[in-house]
């Protein structure tokens, strides 16, 4: 039996990171201890309890509260995680996010016991920065990890070779009740889940639709999801005399049931790692348009007009065409749906746990 310590800013948020690392933690708390360190102790704690299905993971807080002065909290976040980590003696250590993974290698010396492995989950040049000292001193950081997982290639490719050497590319584990969605009668025409935020870019989903309106009057566009600009996208909405065809539906804990109900799925990102409602939509059967956002993420999982559409990052115009094309052509929809669900298959959750099983064994070795 082994003992890992998985390590993220907090479990409790419902994105993507968060998801992936609840269901790893699952799985190898089965045969190994588990223990989760998180930064602070978030004000949804709730979520815990249904993310975390084995009792006897444990969780432990690097502070009470995300307040503080950013060098002083971060300072005070490596001490306690070193702290816990000579106290615990963890067999291999996983990190996931930007923060969390710089924090968990400046805990080590170069020489120790305890493996590192830190994931990087969205883009690099994003989370950490395209600076080119920067990224040198980032790139100096993670080489004192003995373990990378990326998502995409173009992530990858932000570090050099001697990193890339220990790395692996590792999909997200879609649960299985998306592939096991059944068609239902449409409720949705066209839908998307995700924060309100500027990464998402829902003005230029808005826009695009808009575009579409006279061609196609009966649609109406779903965006599940809250967020800090959702008053100023409702204002958008309004401002374009669509509001009664732009629906706020706010969050939604099941997906599944939403996208068996839609006719298209669209993502209008600037930027991802590698999208789960994307991958969720796709595992589901539906049609799906989204932009061909770095590092890369979307081209991985989409081949252009065989299981899905990709259009250029911030294209109105490029949208609007694919939005009008898929909801006037049901033939079409039906085969990139079909495809789409098809080629998903490679990433249900028992072949994707099966390659983080096997990183893991080639890290730390097998300890069962």
């Amino acid at each position: 039996m082994a003992k890992y310590l998985f390590y993220i800013d907090t479990i409790e948020r419902t994105g993507g990171a968060q998801r992936v690392m609840s269901v790893l933690c699952n799985h190898f708390a089965k045969d190994n201890e588990v223990l989760i360190v998180n930064d602070y102790v978030h004000e949804n704690n709730y979520v815990t309890a249904s993310l975390l299905k084995n009792k006897n993971i444990r969780i432990k807080y690097l502070s009470e509260n995300i307040c503080g002065n950013f060098i002083s909290k971060n300072i005070k976040r490596i001490k306690k995680l070193k702290q816990i980590i000579i106290e615990e003696k963890p067999d291999l250590c996983l990190s996931f996010l930007g923060g969390c993974n710089l924090r968990l290698l400046l805990c080590f010396k170069k020489n120790t016991q305890t493996k590192r492995i830190v994931s990087v989950r969205n883009d690099p040049n994003k989370e950490y920065s395209s600076n080119k000292i920067i990224k040198g001193i980032v790139n100096r950081i993670f080489m004192r990890a003995d373990g990378i997982v990326f998502q995409t290639e173009s992530a990858a490719s932000y570090f050099n070779e001697k990193i890339n050497l220990k790395s692996s590319i590792i999909l997200n584990p879609i649960d299985e009740k998306f592939f096991e969605t059944k068609k239902q009668s449409t409720k949705y025409d066209i839908v998307t889940l995700g924060r309100m935020n500027e990464q998402k870019n829902h003005k230029l989903l808005i826009n695009a639709f808009n575009e579409i309106k006279f061609a196609c009057p009966t649609i109406k566009l779903h965006i599940f999801g809250i967020g800090p600009l959702e008053k100023e996208l409702t204002d958008l909405a309004s401002s374009l005399g669509i509001k009664e065809r732009v629906l706020f539906e706010g969050n939604t804990p099941n997906q599944e049931n939403i996208l068996s109900q839609s006719s298209i799925f669209v993502l209008s990102s600037d930027y991802e790692g590698m999208p789960n409602a994307l991958m969720e939509a796709m595992a589901s059967g539906l049609p799906c348009i989204s932009t061909d956002c770095p590092c890369g993420g979307p081209k991985m999982l989409i081949e252009n007009d065989v299981n899905g559409i990709l259009i250029p990052c911030n294209d109105v115009e490029a949208l609007s065409i694919a939005l009008k094309t898929l909801a006037n052509d049901e033939a079409l929809r039906q085969k990139l749906g079909n495809k789409a669900k098809e080629t998903s298959n490679a990433f249900r959750t028992d072949k994707i746990l099966s390659l983080w099983e096997n990183f893991f064994n080639k890290t730390v070795g097998d300890k069962k």
